[in-house]
């Protein structure tokens, strides 16, 4: 009771989260060692401010001192010279000059890179060796089937948990009433239906087959003509929230409205983060059966995010190629196959 009026005198409103030390009801006696709940801490921050993030840049400084160990390859690098020393032996058949016909006898062997031309032709399987998208504009996993759908402009790319698999694809080939880039997506939680938003407008679909759309944002409880950017459930209170520029909204569904005390700046409760992001994804659930990591995607750096920790984990950003796997051998695609065979491939371990 006395940390809820606390929570009052230093300028908090009643939660709607019932775990949240702020909510309207008295909840018990809590043991004396408790934790704050996500929603007092992001309120009191919206209030006063994050506490500034420590980094631990020392971590980084072990690997640097070894880089003199790359020398002593270095130093042994004399070592070359030795058979150049020897190199005048090879002067000695030149000084007979007849042994000079034998290159011009061998002059077949020139044929023979001309026969391995065929090996610039490896290439050419760049149409399937998937090249990285300049950047990444929305992500969403479908969980029925597996795969992560990554789009960018008016084009999208499926990836399994070995990378990218297939694409470019072109989205009208998929979501036939979608005409314009897509800049958000998420898969509504109450029917499995997929939402994505074209700036100011969004569409639904199930299967592929669309349901209804375009119809206006404000229907979901953001402002009208609000350009969003990522929509995402957070695994750390399942709630539904929505980037739009540099600040974001968390969602009442049931009434379709955003809760109290928003919209909030994108870096005062999201620490870490740029002002603006592009995308966000819950990652593929891991092997023992959790849930992954929350990803945030500005343009083509990628951000972990600690969602314990409400803060991006060290050592971010990276570059999406270390994500994605494209331009990698780690990542083997195929040739695009046939419409409607696509989706089809069982859920990669």
């Amino acid at each position: 009771m006395a940390t809820h009026e606390a929570g009052h005198s230093l300028g908090l409103e009643h939660s709607r989260e019932q775990d949240a030390i702020m909510y309207p009801w008295y909840q018990g006696t809590r043991d004396k060692n408790f934790d704050l709940r996500y929603d007092d801490i992001a309120g009191i921050q919206a209030l006063y401010g994050a506490r500034p993030k420590t980094t631990e840049a020392p971590v980084t400084k072990p690997p640097t001192t070894k880089a003199p160990i790359t020398k002593k390859p270095t130093t042994k690098a004399p070592i070359t010279d030795k058979p150049t020393t020897k190199a005048p032996v090879t002067e000695k058949p030149t000084t007979k000059a007849p042994i000079t016909e034998k290159p011009t006898t061998k002059a077949p062997i020139t044929e023979k890179p001309t026969t391995k031309a065929p090996i610039t032709e490896k290439p050419t399987p760049k149409k399937y060796k998937i090249d990285c998208p300049s950047g990444i504009e929305a992500a969403v996993i479908d969980r029925s089937t597996g795969w992560m759908f990554a789009f960018y402009g008016k084009q999208f790319y499926l990836v399994s948990r070995r990378g990218v698999k297939y694409g470019p694809i072109k989205v009208k080939d998929y979501f036939k009433t979608v005409k314009e880039p897509v800049t958000a997506a998420y898969i509504r939680s109450n029917d499995g239906r997929l939402i994505l938003f074209t700036g100011n407008k969004y569409y639904e679909y199930s299967n592929f087959y669309p349901i209804s759309g375009p119809r206006p944002v404000s229907e979901l409880g953001v402002p009208a003509n609000s350009k969003v950017d990522a929509a995402f459930y957070w695994k750390g209170n399942g709630r539904l929230y929505i980037f739009v520029g540099t600040k974001y909204y968390k969602i009442d569904e049931r009434r379709n409205k955003m809760e109290r005390y928003y919209p909030r700046t994108i870096s005062s409760a999201w620490r870490g983060l740029p002002s603006r992001v592009t995308a966000a994804v819950t990652s593929f659930t891991k092997a023992n059966g959790e849930q992954g990591p929350t990803y945030f995607i500005s343009n083509d750096k990628f951000y972990e995010f600690n969602d314990k920790q409400i803060q991006v984990q060290n050592g971010y950003p990276k570059h999406i190629k270390s994500w994605l796997l494209c331009n990698s051998n780690q990542a083997h695609p195929q040739a695009n196959p046939a419409a409607g065979s696509l989706f089809e491939e069982p859920i990669e371990p």
